[in-house]
């Protein structure tokens, strides 16, 4: 039984591709910004949210499940704490 964690994937390469879809949303959002409209405000803050929800929380956030995904993968036995 792998560690289970709620920023963890199921796969490495899915966690890859939320992390490169959140990175291309929030970027969008940073571009949408320096637009001078409301509509380009309203599309930022979406695209801003959007990067969040796809990441399941910040870049931070996204590393840490990263790891917890590349050690489920490698080494899926669970760790045992000591009490």
């Amino acid at each position: 039984m792998a560690v289970s964690n709620l920023f963890a994937s199921k796969s490495v390469l899915e966690h890859f591709v939320r992390g490169t879809i959140g990175i291309v949303a929030y970027y969008g959002a940073g571009k949408l910004l320096a637009l001078p409209s409301l509509t380009a405000l309203g599309a930022a803050v979406i695209l801003g949210v959007a990067s969040f929800v796809i990441m399941r929380g910040c870049p931070v956030c996204w590393t840490i499940g990263l790891m917890n995904t590349t050690r489920n993968q490698l080494c899926p036995i669970p760790i045992k704490s000591k009490k």
